[in-house]
């Protein structure tokens, strides 16, 4: 402010004298300050606009590094989130399971495993660790059909889902990878306990449709809020022990884990999804079962 007010001084005295004719003594002098003060205007008024570019380009920069931050964030997010939801004749990894996805490796043998929630437990067990395994299980209970592989297995399964949709999407959606596959593994009932028999029924029709050999998980337990349905479990078993075709071959995954829940080495994370050392233990029990009858 003090440098504005000299330069209006300067130049009010200098254009008064000029004006009139006289000072020429104060005007001689007065010039030369006048010139080198509009010169010096000038310097600082580049150096000014200068500074106001650099503090723009600065300002942009930071705003470039902070977006490609979080378009990097977004990728890695998209990357974590979960295998992509597929409709039904899904074949190929990258279509199952995007780009990221896990790679099916090479193995003894390869089971088509089908199924409803639990079955979703397995197959997250399978590809994330401990911390991640809860928030992609119930990401991916509320999907909508996916297929997905894992080392030993091509998994389809949809949360909440039972017997129709099974029909409708589950069985022909497995069994378009029958090339893939040595063995069909089954483990639907929690969500309609009340229809084993329409599951007994159209299991033993695979049997005559379909040269590949057949297995059915039994319904594991519930604790918690659930227990109440345990006894509908043992019954839904009774009957696909007692009436599913002899060439079906009926797994006892309900007394496997009925044995690591009393023991107290498994745990459900609801009463109803197991936790995921249980889910990690009862697929590779599975996977023993089929392998190794």
């Amino acid at each position: 402010m003090k440098r504005k007010v000299k330069v209006i001084l300067t130049a009010a005295i200098f254009t008064f004298c000029t004006a009139i004719g006289g000072c020429k003594a104060v005007e001689s002098k007065l010039e030369p300050v006048y010139e080198a003060l509009l010169q010096e205007d000038s310097v600082q008024e580049e150096k000014s606009v200068q500074a106001s570019e650099n503090q723009e380009m600065s300002t942009k920069e930071d705003l470039s590094e902070k977006e490609s931050a979080s378009a990097s964030v977004e990728d890695k997010e998209k990357e974590t989130v979960g295998f992509t939801a597929v409709p039904a004749g899904t074949v190929t990894v990258e279509e199952a399971n995007g780009s990221a996805g896990p790679i099916r490796l090479a193995g003894d043998k390869k089971i088509l495993l089908t199924g409803d929630s639990r079955t979703v437990c397995l197959y997250c067990s399978q590809i994330y660790d401990e911390a991640e395994y809860p928030k992609h299980v119930f990401y991916n209970i509320d999907e909508a059909t996916f297929t997905g592989y894992t080392n030993e297995s091509i998994v389809v399964a949809k949360g909440g889902e039972g017997c129709s949709w099974m029909r409708a999407v589950g069985i022909p959606n497995a069994v378009s990878h029958l090339e893939e596959a040595d063995a069909l593994v089954i483990w639907f009932g929690v969500n309609d306990l009340h229809v084993a028999s329409d599951y007994i029924n159209y299991v033993n029709g695979l049997v005559q449709q379909y040269d590949i050999p057949i297995y059915y998980m039994t319904i594991g337990p519930c604790n918690g809020h659930w227990e109440q349905k345990n006894s509908e479990v043992l019954a839904f078993n009774s009957a696909l022990t007692q009436m599913l075709d002899p060439k079906v071959t009926v797994i006892d995954a309900y007394g496997y884990i009925k044995n690591g829940l009393d023991s107290g080495l498994f745990a459900t994370m609801d009463g109803l999804h197991y936790d995921y050392y249980t889910s990690k233990a009862i697929y590779e029990f599975m996977v023993e079962q089929v392998t190794n009858p």
